[in-house]
């Protein structure tokens, strides 16, 4: 038997094809919701999954041409949603890195900095930063310009370049499996600390489904300022208020 496109689509939209019963609006927008479950129980990207949702309510409630006219309708809002998503814009660096700026960085001193990186999950519990590395920038125009891009959520044109240009101010350690670093021997001066914490489920088990503990996933850069103090330890500590 041959199935038949239009009518299995006229049938969705219509509420008669819906996951669950009924024709108004509250069976399409279950529907929808389970499928946003579904896609986040498999680990796709957060914000991904809301556009997804968004598209396929849109999809099920608003359009009411005929049914070979619905797909052309749901394959763009699709698009739409994945590209808005996934695409960040690339800009160009509008403050030079100057070796100059960056040589009182680069000194030694006696001051220490002592800190720790986590992020909370939505149930409460803590992720640490193990393994990680953490980054020690100057505090900067050059690297001031560096973070106010990425928090917008664009990125620079030529980053592999721009790296290779200011690495010699960067400062590099690792966090240990206790989510804490140090950076030692360090002049007096601002600095911005940053590290990335992700953690994700590696496959889903539906026979030991705890939506409240176990199914979540994050991928988050934590940047915080800095003052060292010649002398003096600072403690900077890195969790979801400073998420980039």
């Amino acid at each position: 038997m041959t199935s038949d496109r239009a009518t299995d689509l006229a049938s969705w939209t219509s509420g008669q094809g819906l996951l669950f019963p009924g024709t108004g609006n509250c069976a399409r927008a279950m529907t929808a919701a389970f499928g946003v479950v579904v896609f986040y129980l498999f680990e796709i990207n957060t914000l991904l999954v809301i556009s997804l949702g968004i598209a396929v309510m849109m999809s099920l409630s608003l359009f009411r041409a005929p049914a070979l006219s619905r797909a052309p309708h749901l394959l763009a809002l699709l698009a739409v949603s994945l590209f808005g998503a996934a695409c960040a814009q690339r800009v160009p660096k509008a403050v030079a890195y100057s070796p100059a700026d960056h040589v009182s960085f680069r000194a030694g001193g006696t001051a220490t900095i002592a800190g720790e990186g986590f992020l909370r999950r939505p149930n409460g519990r803590l992720v640490r930063c193990a393994g990680s590395e953490v980054f020690l920038v100057p505090d900067t125009p050059y690297f001031r310009e560096w973070i106010s891009v990425f928090r917008a959520g664009n990125r620079f044109e030529y980053p592999a370049a721009l790296v290779e240009a200011h690495k010699e101010a960067v400062r590099v350690t690792q966090c240990d499996m206790a989510g804490t670093f140090r950076f030692g021997q360090l002049p007096e001066a601002r600095w911005f600390v940053a590290t990335r914490v992700t953690y994700q489920l590696d496959r889903v088990d539906f026979s030991k489904i705890d939506l409240a503990n176990d199914y979540w996933r994050d991928d988050a850069m934590l940047v915080a300022p800095v003052e060292t103090r010649s002398g003096a330890v600072a403690r900077p500590v890195l969790s979801n208020p400073n998420r980039m």
